[in-house]
């Protein structure tokens, strides 16, 4: 009796293990792979003195101009831009939504604990009134866990964090228009400046 069960239980295993790799191969989805873009390792002509190419830094470049006040006016775009904020605030829901998506891949843990005082006569016909006190304690713990059998969560995380990805470039791309319009923007302000001071020294001159 003992072996036959022993040799039921082994069939039931080697039953499971064989649905489990069947299953496994009815993920949904193929894998995602980024597609690569065929891009020249340099550039066709010779870089001048300056230029490279490796990525961008857009770590106070404007900096190089030594130029207080465009340092200020930097700082207080960045601080108070409502376009770069509603950005920053996109890449943050895009963070909590991809944290979801991955918790959901765990178990689920549900514990709960509760602690009651209760006071009662011991014996209600007594007297003087005898009061006693009950302590209740109480605990309980639950745990859940959903196999993600045909790779649905899974396929859900790729899309989630290539969804932060994207938000991401979005969010650079917003601080880098900021960035470059402010620094066009008081360039030109400084350069029609500079023409009116020189219009003002040539009038003088002609005087």
């Amino acid at each position: 009796m003992n072996s036959a069960s022993a040799i039921g239980s082994g069939k039931a295993v080697q039953l499971l293990a064989c649905l489990g790799i069947i299953l496994s191969g009815c993920a949904v989805g193929p894998n995602y792979h980024a597609p690569k873009a065929e891009l020249p390792t340099q550039w066709s002509e010779g870089a001048n003195e300056g230029a490279t190419n490796g990525p961008a830094q857009l770590v106070d470049w404007w900096k190089s101009f030594r130029d207080q006040e465009l340092d200020s006016l930097m700082t207080r775009a960045v601080s108070s831009n409502f376009t770069l904020r509603t950005a920053q605030a996109r890449v943050k829901a895009a963070r909590a939504l991809r944290g979801a998506v991955l918790a959901d891949l765990f178990p689920t843990v549900d514990a709960n604990a509760s602690y009651t005082v209760a006071r009662r006569s011991e014996n209600a016909l007594a007297f003087p009134v005898q009061l006693i006190d009950t302590d209740t304690f109480q605990a309980g713990f639950d745990a859940t866990w959903e196999l993600d059998v045909f790779g649905g969560k899974r396929r859900g995380l790729q899309a989630a964090s290539a969804n932060l990805a994207s938000v991401i470039e979005d969010e650079r791309d917003v601080l880098v228009s900021l960035l470059a319009e402010v620094a066009r923007n008081y360039i030109e302000s400084r350069g029609y400046q500079k023409r009116l001071e020189i219009a003002r020294q040539s009038l003088e001159a002609q005087k």
